[in-house]
């Protein structure tokens, strides 16, 4: 009998999309826009503020992250945030959201002798080398002297605005379950 006079009031009302005389359907969603928490597949062109590419993933696999799992760039992250599946966005990021500011203590000049293996040193190779405190990294050759070796152990595109042409291809939304007490 209840479900009766529920249905009825649905039916009988005539209200929206529960009316049986329009069969109207309801109303459409619009479509969900990427936040912290989501998986994004993004295709991306990078470039320097003269234009210059220095990156492409266009044509190749596109890139598949969570956002705020700091696998790219904050600046890349903030640019994705908010997009809808489709969308292409432009996004000037500056130095401390990409790859930080140039700092100039990580400039070196070493004892040739430090760099062993390595032979036919050249300015502007890049060069893997251990540090002080035994950790690995890579570094610049910026000169090469009789017996000291010039390292810059800056990521290349530390201290400059990259401007990124970004394209949202798909988004996975993440779902956040609340688990309520229940009585035993």
């Amino acid at each position: 009998m209840v479900s009766m006079l529920v249905a009825g009031l649905a039916i009988g009302a005539g209200v929206g999309w529960l009316s049986a005389s329009t069969r109207s359907k309801p109303p459409a969603l619009p479509p969900p826009i990427a936040a912290m928490g989501d998986e994004v597949l993004i295709e991306y062109v990078t470039r320097l503020e003269d234009g210059s590419v220095v990156d492409d993933n266009r044509g190749s696999a596109p890139a598949r992250f969570r956002l705020g799992d700091d696998r790219v760039l904050k600046g890349v992250e903030r640019a994705v945030i908010g997009m809808r599946v489709g969308q292409s966005r432009q996004a000037r990021v500056s130095p401390k959201l990409a790859f930080g500011e140039r700092q100039p203590d990580k400039v070196v000049e070493v004892n040739r002798d430090r760099l062993r293996g390595l032979t036919d040193l050249q300015t502007g190779q890049r060069v893997r080398v251990e540090s002080e405190d035994e950790q690995a990294l890579t570094a610049s050759i910026l000169a090469v002297n009789d017996g000291s070796v010039t390292l810059d152990a800056n990521h290349p595109l530390a201290g400059r605005q990259l401007v990124f042409d970004i394209r949202l291809l798909e988004l996975t939304k993440q779902v956040h379950y609340r688990l309520r007490d229940r009585p035993d």
